[in-house]
């Protein structure tokens, strides 16, 4: 049988493989906002050493740094090429575009 797995090449997303994926968030409540951010912060990490990095990009962090790496990966270089080439003025801009 054939996979149909596409190439993490073959389009924008390169995590197909992944064998799961989850989102890890918290609701504050009456608790301390830092408190929480902490916790999720501490939930990701801890699952980091068991099941690998990543990002899926409808679970974008804004806060976190390194967004557009860990969800394009090895692609993000050729889709910041089509950006600068279909979009050079800026018009789809938000926090997460990518640049």
């Amino acid at each position: 049988m054939r996979s149909t797995t596409r190439p993490p090449t073959d389009t924008a997303y390169p995590h197909r493989g992944a064998p799961t994926s989850v989102e890890v968030f918290g609701t504050v409540g009456t608790l301390p906002v830092e408190q929480v951010t902490r916790e999720v912060d501490q939930v990701q990490s801890d699952l980091a050493h068991l099941i690998g990095t990543g990002t899926y990009i409808n679970y974008l962090d804004p806060l976190q740094d390194d967004w557009a790496t860990t969800a394009y990966r090895h692609n993000l270089p050729r889709l910041r090429a089509v950006a600068r080439r279909y979009d050079p003025d800026g018009v789809l801009r938000f926090p997460q575009a990518i640049r």
